[in-house]
């Protein structure tokens, strides 16, 4: 099993998909990827998470709750159902991307929380002012993001509190029904503390 402050570690040619509370939402992470779990618990009524990504990519696509996604340079915060997310982090280039593909985002850039529409992209270089651009047309995660919208309507049932992550040894593998290794985290765990393929990268 896994914890919270434990890290989730991706290499190459294969991913982790991870649903988090009852109704679905659910999280892909690509290789080279690494990704820690800070907290799940519920805050004002509301299931609510809390991931740091130190470093690749991870899409995200949620239904209820709030999933707050940071990185080194900003944090994405998903908290409307049917918000799907994509954020990257090259800690190398120091460049972090946030891009809210479908639904609305938000984004927190120092300390200012911003909303993003469907298709915004933002892109945190450390010395450089922050860009907000409209996504092309070909950069909408394409298969990932569909595989991932079909998963996270399937998976239901899952107790208030648990992720159910999964370890997939392939790319073409996104299939959590046929993913290995299989670790829960469960919300009575105490936190103590608190490069990518382009192909798929809408960053």
């Amino acid at each position: 099993s896994m914890r919270p402050g434990h890290p989730l570690v991706s290499g190459a040619g294969s991913s982790i998909r991870i649903s988090f509370f009852e109704d679905g939402t659910t999280m892909h992470l690509e290789q080279f990827s690494n990704l820690v779990l800070e907290t799940i618990k519920e805050e004002h009524g509301q299931p609510f998470a809390s991931l740091r990504l130190e470093m690749g990519e991870l899409y995200l696509v949620s239904h209820s709750g709030i999933v707050n996604v940071e990185t080194p340079l900003a944090a994405a915060i998903a908290d409307a159902p049917g918000a799907v997310v994509f954020v990257s982090h090259d800690p190398k280039a120091e460049k972090s991307v946030v891009s809210c593909l479908e639904g609305v985002c938000k984004l927190n850039a120092g300390g200012e929380v911003s909303q993003l529409t469907a298709r915004q992209r933002v892109t945190l270089v450390v010395g450089q002012p922050m860009l907000v651009e409209m996504l092309p047309e070909d950069q909408d995660g394409g298969q990932i993001v569909k595989s991932l919208t079909q998963e996270s309507a399937r998976v239901s049932g899952s107790p208030l509190g648990q992720v159910k992550a999964f370890f997939n040894q392939g790319k073409d593998n996104l299939d959590a029904t046929q993913a290995q290794m299989p670790a829960v985290v469960n919300s009575t765990d105490k936190q103590e503390n608190n490069p990518a393929g382009q192909a798929n990268m809408p960053g």
